[in-house]
């Protein structure tokens, strides 16, 4: 498995809670893979990442609860 092309990048907009204001968007790839699974997976992991985190809540300051959107990159060591 080579594991360096397994990325993903995420667009994150907050609340002013620090939770997200809507699901994450998958920025990168532009699609979901649905011909390969081992991306499906990661991507599948990346979320719940994602949402692990979210139940958590973030400080977030002031500037990104107005709109704003944060990258979130994912990649496999």
């Amino acid at each position: 498995m080579d594991a360096d092309r397994l990325k993903a990048s995420f667009a994150v907009s907050f609340n002013a809670n620090g939770r997200f204001a809507a699901e994450p968007r998958l920025i990168e790839p532009a699609a979901e893979p649905a011909g390969d699974p081992a991306m499906m997976v990661f991507i599948a992991k990346a979320r719940a990442a994602l949402r692990t985190c979210n139940a958590l809540g973030y400080d977030v300051p002031a500037g990104y609860a107005t709109g704003g959107e944060v990258r979130v990159d994912f990649s496999a060591r």
